[in-house]
């Protein structure tokens, strides 16, 4: 996010690709282009979940060949110190 402070990671492949039809579904829990014995369809939109709950944002950009999400989070307003 422009002007805030964060860290972002990102990770790629260069596999088919996913269909744009289904690209605005990923994030939605129980979606899931598999059959019933390979997944739930819960794991992105707890990602998601997830990362919203701590302020930050997972997105997704795709095409034929390449596939890429990126997970951005804020850094911290001030460490937190075991006591």
């Amino acid at each position: 996010k422009a002007g805030q402070a964060g860290v972002s990671i990102s990770v790629e492949d260069n596999g088919p690709g996913i269909a744009s039809d289904d690209q605005s579904k990923v994030f939605e829990a129980y979606y899931t282009n598999k059959d019933g014995q390979q997944g739930t369809g819960l794991g992105l939109a707890l990602c998601r979940d997830l990362a919203h709950d701590l302020a930050g944002q997972l997105s997704l950009t795709s095409s034929p060949g390449h596939t890429k999400f990126e997970l951005w989070l804020p850094l911290a307003a001030e460490a937190q110190t075991p006591r």
